[in-house]
């Protein structure tokens, strides 16, 4: 896993509760592969999200990240964070990123 991926994993885990409370989440699952760094936050309300970077990522060469919101049915949605015209959120700091995780984790 790449140095700023490795960063979001390790605020997720290592109790930044100002930024992301721990409480709202399930697990983190690292699904990287050689091409792109990616990991998947489980929260405990049956959201999720992904996290990736990497060559094909919007940003990733950039060293910046792209994220995908999934409802509880497993289903893309760009919705849960109030982006109806697409699914995924790209050109992302890691504090836009913390961000998201904070809200999708305050998802009812």
């Amino acid at each position: 896993m790449n140095e700023k991926l490795s960063l979001v994993a390790d605020t997720i885990s290592s109790g930044f509760r100002d930024v992301v409370n721990l409480d709202t989440i399930d697990c983190v699952k690292n699904y990287s592969e050689s091409y792109m760094q990616r990991i998947r936050v489980f929260f405990k309300n049956g959201y999720s999200l992904s996290i990736i970077q990497g060559k094909y990522s919007y940003g990733g060469e950039q060293g910046l990240f792209e994220i995908a919101p999934f409802n509880k049915r497993g289903k893309m949605d760009g919705e849960l964070l109030g982006n109806s015209e697409s699914d995924v959120f790209g050109y992302l700091s890691i504090k836009q990123v913390q961000l998201f995780i904070k809200q999708i984790g305050e998802l009812k």
